[in-house]
């Protein structure tokens, strides 16, 4: 019996520690405005702790791929960038960022007809990015891409294609 109290006690106090070492959640913050259908969001932090967001919307009236970034955790944010132009809808997008802070993004996009994987990056931050690349040339759909980037300058992507 005394060995049962025992443990019971230290169960307690364990729980008595946990409870004062909580963390507490900040408040919400809301980061779209607009009319449109905000979804997907996608999240990474840099090394200098920046936060970058990346979603899509259909503010325009198609679904297009939208980033903004926090420089004081989350506090603030910049005015969201449109990053795609492209009559098709530009959907699913994924962010990775390496160690020299690069971003790269993915995302499918049905312009061509068929869906296909595009991709962007910024060298600086997100203050400005590259041309989009298309990745794919696919019969099939090529949908749900995701990337990674890994040491030495090397980048993983994958992607859901159901070409045969």
């Amino acid at each position: 019996m005394k060995q049962k109290t025992i443990i019971i006690m230290v169960c307690i106090m364990f729980i008595i520690i946990q409870i004062s070492n909580a963390q507490t959640w900040s408040s919400i913050k809301r980061l779209t405005w607009g009319s449109g259908d905000s979804s997907n969001p996608i999240m990474v932090i840099d090394s200098n702790q920046h936060i970058h967001v990346v979603w899509q919307d259909d503010i325009s009236g198609n679904y297009e791929i939208y980033y903004k970034k926090s420089t004081d955790g989350g506090n603030t944010w910049t005015a969201p960038s449109r990053l795609v132009w492209n009559s098709g809808f530009s959907l699913s997008p994924f962010i990775a960022v390496d160690s020299s802070n690069n971003i790269f993004l993915v995302w499918q996009d049905d312009t061509s007809g068929n869906v296909e994987v595009y991709f962007k990056k910024s060298t600086n931050s997100g203050s400005s990015w590259s041309n989009t690349s298309r990745m794919t040339w696919n019969s099939g759909d090529s949908k749900n891409p995701m990337i990674a980037a890994a040491a030495a300058n090397t980048l993983y992507s994958f992607w859901w294609d159901d070409t045969p």
